[in-house]
This record gives C-alpha cells, sequence and structure tokens, in this order.
C-alpha cells in the first residue's frame, strides 16, 4: 500500500512522530517567546529614557489644524524623550568670618 511506503502503516510510528514533532514545536515557541520577552526587557532594565508626551507638537499642529480648517483626532499622541536632568550640588554654606 501507498502510505506504508511513506511510514504511514503503523499509528504507533504516527504518534511517536506526532509526540515528536510537538516537543520541537514547543521547544521552538519557548525560545522565540524568550528571545521576545528578553530584547524587550533590556530597554527597560537600565531605566532613563522615559517617554513624555510632546505638548508643544501637540499645539503646533492644532493650531495649524484650526487655521486651515482641518479635524485632528489624536489616537496615539506624539512622544519624545524626557531629557535626563542635570545633577545639580546643593548650594553650599560659607562659614562667616570672624
Amino acid at each position: 500500500m501507498v502510505l506504508e511506503s511513506i511510514g504511514f502503516g503503523c499509528l504507533g510510528e504516527g504518534v511517536q512522530m506526532s509526540r515528536a514533532f510537538n516537543v520541537v514545536r514547543a521547544a521552538v515557541f519557548a525560545a522565540v517567546l524568550f528571545a521576545a520577552v528578553g530584547l524587550t526587557g533590556c530597554a527597560s532594565l537600565f531605566g532613563g529614557n522615559e517617554q513624555v508626551v510632546d505638548e508643544q507638537k501637540i499645539d503646533l499642529i492644532d493650531k495649524w489644524a484650526r487655521r486651515n480648517g482641518v479635524t485632528v483626532i489624536w489616537v496615539n499622541q506624539p512622544r519624545r524623550n524626557q531629557p535626563e536632568a542635570t545633577p545639580t550640588l546643593p548650594p553650599t554654606r560659607r562659614q562667616p568670618s570672624s
């Protein structure tokens, strides 16, 4: 029979092949999931670069829209990286000279 010649003659072989396929599929899925979680987590591990809404850009586009009679609906507001605060030293107190 043709099915026996390509390896489907015995139900046991088909079940074993199916289990092996599921194991490989699960391993590939786990590897892809691990890579996706690892790569997306890298950006947030080290902090910094907080995103804030770009109010200046919103105002500029809203003014242009009003001038030209266009309605703007913001689905995702524009964002920009928040500049990191420069560290400042506290003011030093001078000792009064006697």
